[in-house]
């Protein structure tokens, strides 16, 4: 969990430090482990890190391009990044980090808008393009990572989270009576882009928006959800377990194999004499090679469903 917060000041004039620092701060509980603010020209971005891929000083945000006409902070992880990178510098792309962070940008470079189709993760980010002088701005598929925000005067804001909008004395400072009313009601709440707080957005679910000196664009749907009759019930499972070893690294699984390790020494010094610890060994190894097995088959199983589910995604975008 990292967090994001930005400001576009749409007259052009130099962004508000002060109430960046501030929305930042507010922030801070999402990333303990850095932090960081650029300013380019009429746009400054904010960002709190939670390292979790690249822990190198390399994969702090805002992150910037090659030639530094873009920038870029972003909240999320993006699953499949190791083979888009491969796919990118095999375009002729070149990375100075390993982080997926920086794979977004490149796959910007590269795809604009249709990036987003090549994803396969959870995020919410926003990226400046110096050279459109436009703010692009996107959530997943499932909004699992929250993306608020707010058009005050001339000024854009975002954030992750609604208290740093509130940040600005002149955003969120009434309810909003609709939203409140249905929730009162109804017990509804999230399912529309409208929050507790007038004037206050979030960006939904499989949308992102463009943003420009001449104001906010309309949001606009890069994905939906259809059924692909191809697939039968076997075959879904084939897509959900390869998803699901995509997100399993091998970190992981030698962490759960030493747990059940561990387990099995516990109950070896139970049951047997000390010289009988070589059985402990025994079981150590069978279990950690019970865990690779199962890594080396998820990972094989992730690359045989990966294309038919990349195929799904593109049959399914609009």
């Amino acid at each position: 969990m990292c967090g994001i917060a930005g400001q576009y000041c749409l007259d052009g004039k130099e962004p508000d430090l002060k109430l960046l620092s501030v929305m930042s701060e507010r922030l801070a509980h999402r990333g303990p482990d850095g932090k960081g603010i650029h300013t380019s020209g009429p746009v400054a971005l904010a960002h709190r890190r939670l390292a979790i891929i690249d822990l190198s000083e390399e994969g702090l945000q805002p992150m910037t391009s090659e030639d530094g006409t873009m920038w870029l902070v972003f909240n999320g992880e993006i699953y499949n990044f190791v083979e888009l990178r491969e796919e990118l510098i095999e375009k002729g792309h070149r990375f100075h980090s390993k982080s997926d962070t920086e794979v977004i940008l490149h796959a910007y470079e590269e795809w604009g808008h249709e990036c987003l189709n090549r994803f396969n993760g959870m995020w919410a980010f926003a990226l400046w393009d110096d050279s459109r002088q436009e703010l692009f701005c996107a959530r997943d598929r499932f909004g699992i990572k929250p993306f608020y925000y707010a058009q005050t005067g001339d000024s854009f804001l975002f954030a992750s989270e609604i208290k740093a909008l509130l940040a600005h004395p002149d955003v969120g400072t009434k309810p909003d009576d609709a939203t409140l009313g249905s929730y009162l009601a109804w017990g509804v709440l999230d399912h529309s882009e409208r929050t507790m707080f007038n004037g206050i957005l979030q960006l939904r679910p499989a949308y992102a928006m463009v943003v420009t000196k001449d104001g906010t664009q309309l949001p606009f749907r890069y994905w939906d959800v259809s059924v692909n009759a191809e697939i039968d019930e076997f075959g879904m499972w084939l897509h959900l377990g390869g998803s699901y070893w995509q997100r399993v690294s091998v970190d992981a699984v030698i962490v759960v194999a030493a747990l059940f390790g561990l387990v099995a020494f516990a109950r070896t010094l139970k049951r047997f004499e000390r010289h009988h610890f070589w059985l402990f060994f025994i079981v150590l190894v069978v279990v950690l090679g019970f865990g690779a097995v199962i890594y080396i088959a998820g990972s094989r199983l992730g690359e045989m469903v990966g294309q038919p589910l990349r195929e799904l995604e593109s049959a399914s975008s609009p």
